[in-house]
């Protein structure tokens, strides 16, 4: 199909005048278009302090303060309370207790720096212990090895301070990776023609996932029965680099109960930067991350 169509002189007339005043009507389109734009501005503003009643920005700025719930607001961002769970104790021998109660801090922008507690054994306060919690963390409150006079009957705690720090970005994370936790009960074995007795231990991986060296790290290993709670043990690490994983082992001298269940727990506070390996570029804590 032919679609050619010989230009006339309305045609040309037409394009030369389009091309003698392209600027001039580009000029108008823009300006019609601000007009247009500020128009709609106005009207916006106008229906808005109608509906405020007439007030000046100064006054509806004072009325929306006056009408918002501060007090909702700060309740929001202060502290919740830590948990404290149920105290248990258990037998190492007939002197020997593990005490034990477990503690949760809800706030994932909270510190608490330092928590003083106690426990009390059948109505004897012992001495005050301290410990912290990271934002978020569940962990143990523990007291290894207590020297009883008798057989303990009853066990409660007392949290006697808790001090708060904001979480901010300037404060590191120190976060763990926690692989094959297993528990294993005794056994004999014979190496080299040598019987040797192993006692009942549980096993790990544990990996820094930080960029932070650490001096030491802390771990607290619970072992249950399904959902009883049935034995408890802390270890320490040390030397743990950024980024390390290795096999770490917690063992028990004593004889145990039926274990279905076994829970590690990493005890290593953000806040104290004693445990943070100084870099070779000095000992600006806020340098002692890793480079990579």
């Amino acid at each position: 199909m032919d679609d050619y169509r010989q230009v006339t002189d309305d045609d040309l007339s037409r394009g030369y005048w389009w091309l003698k005043h392209k600027t001039l009507a580009i000029k108008i389109a823009w300006a019609l278009g601000i007009i247009i734009l500020l128009w709609l501005y106005a009207g916006l503003f106008l229906g808005i302090n109608k509906y405020a009643g007439g007030q000046t920005l100064e006054q509806q700025s004072m009325a929306l303060s006056n009408n918002f719930d501060w007090a909702t607001y700060h309740g929001q961002r202060h502290s919740q309370s830590i948990q404290v769970s149920g105290t248990e104790f258990f037998a190492v021998n007939s002197r020997l207790y593990n005490l034990v109660a477990a503690v949760n801090n809800p706030n994932q922008d909270w510190f608490v720096s330092q928590l003083d507690y106690r426990f009390v054994v059948d109505g004897k306060p012992l001495d005050a212990q301290s410990t912290f919690l990271n934002p978020g963390e569940n962990k143990l409150l523990l007291r290894l090895g207590y020297q009883a006079a008798r057989a303990i009957k009853n066990l409660e705690i007392e949290v006697l301070d808790t001090a708060w720090q904001r979480f901010d970005n300037s404060a590191p994370m120190i976060n763990w990776g926690i692989e094959d936790a297993s528990f294993h009960p005794a056994t004999t074995q014979t190496i080299d023609d040598q019987i040797i007795d192993l006692p009942e231990r549980v096993t790990w991986q544990a990996r820094n996932l930080s960029l932070f060296n650490l001096w030491t790290a802390s771990w607290q290993i619970a072992l249950y029965n399904r959902d009883r709670l049935v034995a408890v043990n802390q270890i320490i690490a040390e030397d743990f680099a950024a980024l390390e994983n290795r096999e770490l082992e917690a063992v028990w001298l004593y004889d145990l109960p039926q274990v279905t269940k076994v829970e590690v727990i990493p005890h290593v506070n953000w806040l104290d930067r004693d445990n943070f390996k100084a870099s070779e570029s000095g000992d600006n804590p806020d340098e002692d991350r890793v480079n990579l």
